[in-house]
This record gives C-alpha cells, structure tokens and sequence, in this order.
C-alpha cells in the first residue's frame, strides 16, 4: 500500500476477505484505500458490514467517521467519533462530539434518537464518576 501498489493492494485484501469475508485487517486495510480513492460509499459499507458482525474498535469508529465525513454525513461523522472517545472513555469529548452531531442531524429523526439516546448515557456516564470519591 506505501508504494502506491492500490491495485495489487487492493486485489489481495479482497482475496483475503473471499476466504475470509470478516477478517478486520483486511476490512480496514481495503477501505483505507477505498478512501485514499475517494470511494468512500465503498469504505463505509465495508466498515459498517465488519460492525453487523463484531463489535467495532475505537480505531473502526474514527476510520468510519472519516469516510462518512468523505460522504457529507456531518451528523454520523461526530456520531462515530463520539463512539470511539466513549471506548476510550472521554465522556466530556464524547458529549461535545454528541452535540455537535445534533446540530448536524437537523430533520433526521433516526439519527436524532441516536444521538439523544448517546446523551443520556453519557450525562449519566459523567454524573456517576463524579460521585466516584
């Protein structure tokens, strides 16, 4: 991938995933290069394919919210980084990624209930470990 062999690159990983279709370093290797070449409809299926099967990684959700953000979908780019900061356990950053994402969702019902569902947790997240001595 270093030496700009995307082609070949990208043929390997995609016989990797033939025989294994949910092999996560292939997964994100092929979509870091689908997104090198802006195909970022392609990045983001893969990712959101490996997180209908495993639990997703910080670093799946900040490669995720790259490539939605590749795609204009500000709202689900803050959403996905918010979840990478809450694995990290950053729930004040989360919480700004979350409000950020509100503001983006505008009309989006769906997203809004996620989003405000991921608020609540997070508040009750922060008011808990402040009460912890």
């Amino acid at each position: 991938m270093a030496s700009n062999k995307q082609v070949e690159a990208t043929q390997l990983y995609q016989n990797i995933l033939s025989i294994s279709p949910l092999n996560r370093q292939a997964i994100t290797a092929l979509a870091k290069i689908h997104i090198q070449k802006y195909e970022y409809k392609k990045a983001e299926a893969l990712l959101l394919k490996l997180g209908q099967h495993s639990k997703l990684q910080t670093s799946d959700y900040r490669l995720l919210a790259k490539t939605v953000r590749g795609l204009q979908k500000k709202a689900e780019s803050h959403l996905y980084l918010a979840e990478a900061l809450i694995l990290e356990k950053q729930y004040e950053p989360a919480l700004e990624e979350l409000r950020q994402a509100q503001q983006q969702a505008m009309d989006n019902f769906y997203i809004n209930n996620r989003i405000e569902a991921r608020m609540t947790e997070m508040l009750e997240k922060i008011q808990s470990t402040e009460k912890v001595p």
